[in-house]
Protein backbone atom coordinates (compact mmCIF):
# COMPACT_ATOMS: atom_id res chain seq x y z
CA UNK A 1 0.00 0.00 0.00
CA UNK A 2 1.57 3.60 -1.08
CA UNK A 3 1.44 6.04 1.25
CA UNK A 4 -0.61 8.71 -0.05
CA UNK A 5 -3.85 10.24 -0.16
CA UNK A 6 -5.67 8.28 -2.32
CA UNK A 7 -4.40 4.81 -0.89
CA UNK A 8 -5.41 5.70 2.99
CA UNK A 9 -8.41 2.94 4.03
CA UNK A 10 -10.15 5.23 6.69
CA UNK A 11 -10.30 8.94 6.96
CA UNK A 12 -10.50 10.63 10.14
CA UNK A 13 -10.52 14.50 11.33
CA UNK A 14 -8.91 14.51 14.73
CA UNK A 15 -7.30 11.42 16.17
CA UNK A 16 -5.85 10.98 19.81
CA UNK A 17 -2.51 8.86 20.38
CA UNK A 18 -1.59 7.72 23.60
CA UNK A 19 -2.91 4.84 26.31
CA UNK A 20 -2.73 6.62 29.36
CA UNK A 21 -5.75 8.06 31.38
CA UNK A 22 -4.98 11.59 29.74
CA UNK A 23 -5.47 10.27 26.03
CA UNK A 24 -8.88 8.04 26.90
CA UNK A 25 -9.98 11.30 28.44
CA UNK A 26 -8.94 13.38 25.87
CA UNK A 27 -11.10 11.24 23.26
CA UNK A 28 -13.72 11.49 25.73
CA UNK A 29 -14.35 14.87 26.08
CA UNK A 30 -13.70 15.84 22.42
CA UNK A 31 -15.56 12.80 20.71
CA UNK A 32 -12.57 11.73 19.01
CA UNK A 33 -11.29 8.36 17.89
CA UNK A 34 -8.13 7.02 19.81
CA UNK A 35 -4.94 5.03 18.11
CA UNK A 36 -3.14 3.11 21.14
CA UNK A 37 0.64 2.92 20.37
CA UNK A 38 1.15 1.73 24.53
CA UNK A 39 -1.43 0.58 26.72
CA UNK A 40 -0.54 2.59 29.87
CA UNK A 41 -3.25 2.15 32.99
CA UNK A 42 -2.79 3.74 36.11
CA UNK A 43 -1.14 2.17 39.15
CA UNK A 44 -3.76 1.16 41.31
CA UNK A 45 -2.70 3.53 44.48
CA UNK A 46 -2.50 6.66 42.22
CA UNK A 47 -5.80 8.45 43.56
CA UNK A 48 -7.15 12.02 42.69
CA UNK A 49 -6.11 14.55 44.95
CA UNK A 50 -9.09 16.60 44.95
CA UNK A 51 -11.90 14.29 44.74
CA UNK A 52 -13.25 15.18 41.49
CA UNK A 53 -16.95 13.99 40.25
CA UNK A 54 -16.81 10.69 38.96
CA UNK A 55 -20.70 10.14 38.69
CA UNK A 56 -20.65 10.60 35.07
CA UNK A 57 -18.53 7.83 34.48
CA UNK A 58 -21.07 5.48 36.63
CA UNK A 59 -18.01 5.73 39.76
CA UNK A 60 -18.05 7.37 43.31
CA UNK A 61 -15.52 9.79 44.12
CA UNK A 62 -13.30 7.29 46.16
CA UNK A 63 -12.64 5.36 42.60
CA UNK A 64 -8.68 5.22 41.54
CA UNK A 65 -7.38 6.58 38.54
CA UNK A 66 -7.20 2.85 37.58
CA UNK A 67 -11.15 2.13 38.33
CA UNK A 68 -11.74 5.28 36.04
CA UNK A 69 -9.28 4.10 33.10
CA UNK A 70 -10.72 0.52 32.78
CA UNK A 71 -14.00 2.84 32.82
CA UNK A 72 -13.16 4.69 29.91
CA UNK A 73 -11.56 1.88 27.98
CA UNK A 74 -15.02 0.25 28.19
CA UNK A 75 -17.04 3.22 26.91
CA UNK A 76 -14.56 3.49 24.47
CA UNK A 77 -14.01 0.53 22.79
CA UNK A 78 -18.23 0.04 23.03
CA UNK A 79 -18.48 3.13 20.71
CA UNK A 80 -16.25 1.98 18.14
CA UNK A 81 -13.66 4.58 19.18
CA UNK A 82 -10.56 2.58 19.36
CA UNK A 83 -9.19 2.30 15.98
CA UNK A 84 -6.96 -0.50 17.19
CA UNK A 85 -6.51 -3.68 19.25
CA UNK A 86 -3.43 -3.83 20.10
CA UNK A 87 -1.87 -3.04 23.49
CA UNK A 88 1.52 -1.74 21.88
CA UNK A 89 1.65 -0.39 18.14
CA UNK A 90 4.22 0.90 16.38
CA UNK A 91 2.73 4.63 14.63
CA UNK A 92 4.78 6.04 11.48
CA UNK A 93 3.24 9.51 10.81
CA UNK A 94 3.74 11.05 7.36
CA UNK A 95 3.43 14.65 8.32
CA UNK A 96 3.41 15.84 4.68
CA UNK A 97 0.38 14.37 3.77
CA UNK A 98 -1.08 13.83 6.57
CA UNK A 99 -0.97 9.97 7.03
CA UNK A 100 -0.93 7.97 10.27
CA UNK A 101 -0.13 4.06 9.56
CA UNK A 102 -0.82 1.86 12.41
CA UNK A 103 2.22 -0.79 12.26
CA UNK A 104 1.20 -4.29 14.57
CA UNK A 105 2.48 -8.04 14.01
CA UNK A 106 -0.39 -8.65 11.67
CA UNK A 107 -1.92 -5.32 10.93
CA UNK A 108 -1.11 -2.40 8.91
CA UNK A 109 -3.50 -0.44 8.82
CA UNK A 110 -3.81 3.63 7.51
CA UNK A 111 -5.46 6.68 8.57
CA UNK A 112 -5.92 10.38 6.95
CA UNK A 113 -6.20 13.05 9.78
CA UNK A 114 -6.25 16.75 9.77
CA UNK A 115 -4.73 16.72 13.32
CA UNK A 116 -2.86 14.79 15.99
CA UNK A 117 -2.91 15.05 19.66
CA UNK A 118 -0.26 13.18 21.35
CA UNK A 119 -0.34 12.13 24.74
CA UNK A 120 3.11 9.69 25.10
CA UNK A 121 5.29 9.97 22.28
CA UNK A 122 6.35 5.89 22.63
CA UNK A 123 6.60 4.35 19.80
CA UNK A 124 5.97 6.85 17.21
CA UNK A 125 8.41 7.54 14.20
CA UNK A 126 8.70 9.39 10.67
CA UNK A 127 8.55 12.31 12.49
CA UNK A 128 10.34 14.92 14.52
CA UNK A 129 9.83 15.50 18.12
CA UNK A 130 11.92 16.37 20.94
CA UNK A 131 11.38 14.91 24.20
CA UNK A 132 12.68 16.42 27.28
CA UNK A 133 11.91 13.96 30.51
CA UNK A 134 11.88 15.00 34.29
CA UNK A 135 15.17 14.67 36.11
CA UNK A 136 13.70 13.05 39.15
CA UNK A 137 12.24 10.05 38.38
CA UNK A 138 9.20 8.80 40.10
CA UNK A 139 9.61 5.26 41.98
CA UNK A 140 7.21 3.07 44.29
CA UNK A 141 8.46 0.85 46.41
CA UNK A 142 6.01 -1.92 47.56
CA UNK A 143 6.68 -3.60 50.77
CA UNK A 144 4.55 -6.32 52.56
CA UNK A 145 3.66 -6.06 56.56
CA UNK A 146 4.88 -8.85 58.40
CA UNK A 147 4.97 -7.63 61.95
CA UNK A 148 2.90 -4.19 62.73
CA UNK A 149 0.01 -2.90 64.68
CA UNK A 150 -2.90 -1.92 62.95
CA UNK A 151 -3.88 1.63 62.60
CA UNK A 152 -6.11 3.72 61.09
CA UNK A 153 -3.61 5.83 59.16
CA UNK A 154 -4.41 5.73 55.16
CA UNK A 155 -0.75 8.00 54.39
CA UNK A 156 2.33 9.41 55.87
CA UNK A 157 3.33 12.63 54.01
CA UNK A 158 6.60 14.10 54.15
CA UNK A 159 8.32 17.40 52.45
CA UNK A 160 11.02 15.15 51.02
CA UNK A 161 11.89 13.75 47.48
CA UNK A 162 13.48 10.23 49.06
CA UNK A 163 10.20 8.63 50.63
CA UNK A 164 7.78 11.95 49.71
CA UNK A 165 4.73 9.56 50.70
CA UNK A 166 3.90 5.96 52.56
CA UNK A 167 0.28 4.59 51.20
CA UNK A 168 -0.95 1.98 53.34
CA UNK A 169 -3.49 0.07 50.92
CA UNK A 170 -5.74 -3.42 51.62
CA UNK A 171 -3.28 -6.12 51.18
CA UNK A 172 -3.67 -7.75 47.72
CA UNK A 173 -2.16 -11.24 48.66
CA UNK A 174 -3.62 -13.86 49.01
CA UNK A 175 -5.48 -15.84 52.16
CA UNK A 176 -5.19 -12.30 54.25
CA UNK A 177 -7.78 -10.78 56.26
CA UNK A 178 -9.59 -7.60 54.97
CA UNK A 179 -8.00 -5.29 57.75
CA UNK A 180 -4.35 -6.33 56.56
CA UNK A 181 -2.42 -3.61 54.76
CA UNK A 182 0.65 -3.08 52.65
CA UNK A 183 2.83 -0.58 51.81
CA UNK A 184 3.88 1.72 48.58
CA UNK A 185 6.21 4.20 48.93
CA UNK A 186 6.66 6.98 46.48
CA UNK A 187 10.13 8.71 46.19
CA UNK A 188 11.16 11.34 43.31
CA UNK A 189 14.61 9.99 42.26
CA UNK A 190 17.14 10.83 39.65
CA UNK A 191 19.27 8.32 37.69
CA UNK A 192 22.28 8.61 40.27
CA UNK A 193 19.96 8.32 43.22
CA UNK A 194 18.86 5.13 41.71
CA UNK A 195 21.97 3.17 41.30
CA UNK A 196 23.44 4.37 44.75
CA UNK A 197 22.82 2.04 48.05
CA UNK A 198 21.95 5.57 49.82
CA UNK A 199 18.78 5.01 47.78
CA UNK A 200 18.15 1.57 47.57
CA UNK A 201 15.30 -0.74 48.71
CA UNK A 202 17.09 -1.93 52.11
CA UNK A 203 17.76 1.88 53.02
CA UNK A 204 13.67 2.69 52.28
CA UNK A 205 13.09 0.16 54.57
CA UNK A 206 14.96 1.03 57.65
CA UNK A 207 13.61 4.68 57.37
CA UNK A 208 9.98 3.37 56.71
CA UNK A 209 10.27 1.11 59.65
CA UNK A 210 11.82 4.34 61.85
CA UNK A 211 8.83 6.65 60.31
CA UNK A 212 6.17 3.98 61.57
CA UNK A 213 7.63 3.84 64.83
CA UNK A 214 7.55 7.72 65.36
CA UNK A 215 3.69 7.60 63.97
CA UNK A 216 2.48 5.17 66.80
CA UNK A 217 2.86 2.28 64.97
CA UNK A 218 4.53 -1.43 67.01
CA UNK A 219 5.23 -4.80 66.26
CA UNK A 220 2.42 -6.85 66.80
CA UNK A 221 2.01 -7.93 70.14
CA UNK A 222 4.14 -10.70 72.04
CA UNK A 223 2.49 -11.56 75.16
CA UNK A 224 1.90 -10.07 78.17
CA UNK A 225 4.72 -7.35 80.13
CA UNK A 226 6.09 -9.46 82.78
CA UNK A 227 6.55 -5.65 84.59
CA UNK A 228 3.72 -4.40 84.20
CA UNK A 229 2.35 -2.72 85.85
CA UNK A 230 5.10 -2.02 88.84
CA UNK A 231 7.83 -1.28 86.37
CA UNK A 232 6.02 -0.36 83.37
CA UNK A 233 2.88 1.15 81.73
CA UNK A 234 2.34 -1.10 79.14
CA UNK A 235 0.46 -4.24 79.57
CA UNK A 236 1.67 -5.96 76.45
CA UNK A 237 5.32 -6.75 74.54
CA UNK A 238 5.47 -6.38 71.50
CA UNK A 239 7.80 -7.34 68.46
CA UNK A 240 10.31 -5.25 66.41
CA UNK A 241 7.80 -3.55 63.17
CA UNK A 242 8.53 -6.31 60.04
CA UNK A 243 8.14 -4.74 56.47
CA UNK A 244 9.34 -7.09 53.53
CA UNK A 245 10.13 -5.59 50.09
CA UNK A 246 8.41 -6.77 47.50
CA UNK A 247 9.23 -4.66 44.10
CA UNK A 248 10.56 -1.09 42.91
CA UNK A 249 8.73 0.60 40.16
CA UNK A 250 10.34 3.23 38.27
CA UNK A 251 8.36 6.01 36.17
CA UNK A 252 9.95 8.24 33.75
CA UNK A 253 8.04 11.59 33.58
CA UNK A 254 8.15 13.49 30.51
CA UNK A 255 8.72 17.53 31.12
CA UNK A 256 7.84 18.65 27.50
CA UNK A 257 7.37 17.33 23.95
CA UNK A 258 7.35 19.16 20.63
CA UNK A 259 6.85 18.19 17.45
CA UNK A 260 8.05 19.99 14.21
CA UNK A 261 4.96 19.46 12.28
CA UNK A 262 1.73 22.40 12.88
CA UNK A 263 -0.83 20.06 13.14
CA UNK A 264 0.45 17.35 15.74
CA UNK A 265 -0.05 18.42 19.54
CA UNK A 266 1.66 17.36 22.31
CA UNK A 267 -1.16 17.33 25.24
CA UNK A 268 -0.35 17.57 29.04
CA UNK A 269 -2.70 19.05 30.92
CA UNK A 270 -4.41 18.13 34.34
CA UNK A 271 -6.08 15.10 34.51
CA UNK A 272 -8.79 16.83 37.16
CA UNK A 273 -9.31 20.09 35.11
CA UNK A 274 -9.85 17.75 32.34
CA UNK A 275 -12.68 15.69 34.15
CA UNK A 276 -14.22 19.33 35.31
CA UNK A 277 -14.12 20.33 32.06
CA UNK A 278 -16.18 16.85 30.98
CA UNK A 279 -18.82 17.34 33.72
CA UNK A 280 -20.09 20.29 31.80
CA UNK A 281 -20.25 18.45 28.30
CA UNK A 282 -21.68 15.34 29.88
CA UNK A 283 -25.41 16.15 30.17
CA UNK A 284 -25.89 16.69 26.25
CA UNK A 285 -24.39 13.41 25.71
CA UNK A 286 -27.15 10.94 26.19
CA UNK A 287 -25.47 8.30 24.45
CA UNK A 288 -22.88 7.78 27.23
CA UNK A 289 -25.18 8.66 30.18
CA UNK A 290 -27.28 5.53 28.84
CA UNK A 291 -24.38 3.64 28.25
CA UNK A 292 -22.54 3.61 32.16
CA UNK A 293 -26.71 4.39 34.26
Amino acid sequence: MKNNLRNASIRQTNVVIGGDLKSLLLSIIHHCPLVVNNLRPPSFIERFGGFPDLSPFGLDNNSSKLDLWKRLIYILSVEGKILNAQQFSTIEINAKENILTVLSERNKTQFQYENLYVTDPSNIRGTRLYAKYKKKQKVYDFFNIKSATRSDLEEIQRDEHFINRILFYPSLRNNTHSYVKDLCITSYLTEEQLDSHDYSDTSVRLIVKRILKENGIRGTKNGLNPNYPDKSDQKYKYRPISIVYENRVVQKELDSVKFTSDNIDYIDMDEEQMLHDYKKLFFGCSYIRRLIC
